[in-house]
């Protein structure tokens, strides 16, 4: 393949990866806007594997960044969710960390949740913390966020009808990344599919099971059937 050809087809790629993104962010949403939701309303971030829990990655700090251009006029409220395997902070704690120590956010409106190794795991347990709320927006990149989604009308579909669109999608924003991100939650949703089949309403995709007891392992050991990464 000549350079021209080469990089005509990387342009159409990318082109495709920021259409994917703009469809993944509002995908999955009721038609009503969130001004026609009574309550207070709640921005949940969702966490981000750190590989050394002392210190907040950059994806955490780009999903706690579009959390802030998100929150909307009125008091709301936030929940960080993601535990961690490891000692140290939590996906959570950093998160919050970096809202009240970059962002000036006051500490008392975040709410952390440390227990989840998994999407599914995050939806289940933010789910009791979400009573008496309105409007719910889930924070991440718009492809993990859209599958976050489905887990919500999965596990309640009561709540999904109080989902609303968070700012996740500026086009041309982290332009070089996109092709892998859409690759990457391309792949996740196909393997999430594949892995509801024959499976109850209740139980976790195949894909967030195996996440989910591989990150729960001492170090150094592997989960049986668990894939690599």
């Amino acid at each position: 393949m000549t350079p021209a050809r080469l990089a005509r087809a990387a342009l159409v790629f990318w082109l495709l990866s920021e259409g994917m993104h703009a469809l993944a962010s509002r995908a999955l949403l009721p038609r009503r806007g969130r001004a026609a939701i009574e309550g207070d309303p709640t921005v949940i971030v969702l966490g981000f594997r750190n590989r050394h829990p002392e210190r907040i990655n950059a994806v955490n700090r780009w999903r706690a960044d579009v959390a802030v251009r998100s929150l909307p006029a009125q008091p709301t409220r936030l929940i960080a969710t993601g535990g961690s395997r490891a000692k140290g902070m939590s996906e959570a704690a950093l998160i919050a960390a970096y809202l009240v120590e970059v962002h000036g956010m006051d500490s008392k409106t975040i709410v952390t949740e440390e227990a989840s190794l998994s999407t599914w795991e995050n939806i289940a347990n933010v789910r009791p913390l979400l009573a008496g709320t309105g409007a719910v927006m889930i924070v991440s990149n718009p492809l993990h966020a859209l599958r976050a989604r489905w887990y919500v009308r999965m596990q309640d579909p009561d709540l999904a009808r109080r989902l609303v669109r968070a700012r996740d999608h500026r086009g041309g924003e982290h332009a070089w990344a996109k092709p892998l991100l859409t690759a990457y939650g391309l792949r996740d949703l196909l393997v999430t599919i594949a892995g509801l089949r024959g499976r109850a309403p209740v139980e976790p995709p195949v894909l967030d099971a195996r996440v989910a007891h591989r990150r729960r392992q001492p170090r150094g050991r592997r989960a049986p059937g668990a894939a690599a990464g």
